[in-house]
């Protein structure tokens, strides 16, 4: 499978170059609004997840669903300085439709 960007052969998706490339172009993690302030949230939230607390899904309340799964912190859509809470993959990466506020 050639890489997508440049077409080099022999790479899954993308080679190594394009890759990094794309990472430069989309910018710090600190710069996407995943800076101290975001690890620190999401770390409380983890603990209360290991510690066997319930912990819901912010847009498809579904308790413990976290446990033992990748979960991210939501960002409010309109605002990314602002935290929604813990969001199931499928829900803070568009796969599911967000229930009307």
């Amino acid at each position: 499978m050639p890489c997508l960007d440049c077409g080099r052969p022999g790479v899954r998706r993308l080679c190594d170059d394009c890759k990094a490339g794309r990472e430069r172009r989309r910018g710090y993690a600190d710069e996407r609004g995943y800076g101290p302030d975001h690890r620190a949230r999401r770390a409380e939230i983890q603990e209360q997840i290991d510690a066997g607390e319930v912990v819901y899904c912010v847009t498809c309340p579904t308790p413990n669903q976290l446990v033992g799964r990748d979960w991210d912190l939501g960002h409010d859509p309109r605002d990314r300085s602002v935290y929604i809470g813990p969001q199931c993959w499928p829900c803070n990466r568009g796969h599911r439709a967000a229930p009307p506020r």
